[in-house]
């Protein structure tokens, strides 16, 4: 994900950034940062 946007896109709103519209439509998707194993 660092390689394709320079960032976490899931962390824009916490830190206050805009998302850009490829991290917008990423986060559309159904992106989950953190899955558990299980």
């Amino acid at each position: 994900m660092i390689a394709q946007f320079g960032r976490f896109p899931h962390r824009n709103q916490a830190l206050g950034r805009k998302c850009t519209v490829d991290e917008s439509e990423h986060l559309l998707v159904g992106f989950v940062p953190f899955r558990s194993k299980g």
